[in-house]
C-alpha cells in the first residue's frame, strides 16, 4: 500500500517536471522564432570608392543623390558609415551605399 503511494506521488511529481521542461522548450523556440523572424535588417549594398585628388565630401555626395535628397544627410551618411573623424585623403576607400 505505501509503494503504491509513493509510486503514485513520484508519477505526479514526473508529470510536473515534463510539463515544466516542456514549457520552457516552448518558450525559448518562441523567443528563437520571434527574434529571427522580426529583428533580421538587412545590410545595405555597398559601392566601393577610392578618393581621388581634390575629392570632398560633398562632391561624392552630390553626385550621388538627387534634387529630393538634402546633401547635408547624404554625406553625413557617408561619415557614419565610414566612422570617419578627419578629413578624407587622396586613394582612402570609402563605402557607400548602392543606387537604387
Amino acid at each position: 500500500m505505501k509503494n503504491t503511494k509513493t509510486l503514485k506521488v513520484f508519477r505526479r511529481i514526473n508529470k510536473i517536471r515534463l510539463a515544466i521542461v516542456l514549457s520552457g522548450l516552448f518558450l525559448m523556440f518562441s523567443a528563437v522564432s520571434s527574434i529571427m523572424n522580426n529583428d533580421v535588417v538587412a545590410e545595405p549594398k555597398m559601392d566601393v570608392y577610392y578618393v581621388k585628388s581634390g575629392d570632398t565630401l560633398w562632391d561624392i555626395a552630390a553626385k550621388r543623390i538627387d534634387n529630393s535628397v538634402d546633401i547635408r544627410e547624404k554625406i553625413y551618411e557617408i561619415e557614419r558609415d565610414n566612422k570617419l573623424t578627419d578629413n578624407i585623403k587622396v586613394g582612402q576607400q570609402l563605402r557607400l551605399r548602392a543606387e537604387r
